[in-house]
């Protein structure tokens, strides 16, 4: 049976695959972790962004852009 593993750490130092957040439904750039993880992954993010959104509350997004990761 598959597990979850939850751990209280820096996020960009999880080594996990796949980062799943709640964003704003512009997918812009905000504060907390929206704005740490827009810092982390630069400039490439914000044009994303813009570009998916605005998204409704019953849709996701699913980007590459962040350390090679997923970033839902």
């Amino acid at each position: 049976m598959p597990t979850i593993d939850i751990q209280v750490r820096d996020i960009l130092q999880s080594g996990a695959d796949i980062v799943v957040f709640s964003a704003h439904p512009s997918l812009l750039k905000g504060s907390g972790v929206s704005g740490l993880l827009h810092r982390a992954a630069g400039p490439k993010l914000e044009l994303l962004a813009k570009s998916l959104g605005p998204i409704t509350s019953d849709q996701s997004a699913i980007t590459s852009v962040l350390i090679q990761r997923f970033l839902l």
